[in-house]
């Protein structure tokens, strides 16, 4: 981690002395802010990207190999993006930036899933309505044949 995304704001040195006199210690105080906008630039905004170009697959109609392109895509993105930041400390409790991510692996799965569903669902809508166009035809040339016997008889 470099210190450069951490700049020192104050600091302050206290020596201290015991009664006799004699050097007993140092306490040094640094007080260091980040620096948001780097922060801001190298770990959320390539994620809203992401999020967003995973919401593209909404505007597409219709089945689409082009929906689950994008849905596989971003997923596999994110999880590169993620894996390989190396800059940050590992620490074992959870942090907002973690909460973060995962609520961004959230959205960008539950698109992936929503684009699936909608792709299943048309195929079984696309399927029905071929099968009763089927049958309507069929009836259709039954029907029109059936006169033309009739028409025939009389």
């Amino acid at each position: 981690m470099l210190l450069f995304f951490y700049p020192l704001v104050c600091s302050m040195i206290e020596t201290h002395f015991n009664i006799s006199g004699e050097y007993s210690g140092i306490i040094a105080s640094l007080l260091f802010t980040r620096n948001f906008h780097i922060h801001f630039v190298k770990s959320y905004l390539p994620v809203l990207i992401i999020v967003l170009v995973s919401w593209i697959q909404f505007r597409i109609n219709g089945l689409s190999e082009a929906r689950i392109a994008i849905a596989l895509s971003t997923i596999l993105l994110l999880s590169w993006f993620y894996l390989s930041r190396t800059d940050q400390l590992t620490i074992s409790y959870m942090t907002y930036l973690d909460m973060w991510r995962a609520i961004n692996y959230l959205f960008v799965f539950l698109a992936a899933v929503e684009s699936f569903y909608v792709i299943n669902t048309l195929k079984y809508v696309n399927t029905k309505v071929r099968i009763e166009m089927k049958r309507s035809l069929f009836c259709n040339i039954n029907s029109s044949s059936s006169m033309i016997k009739l028409m025939v008889r009389f």
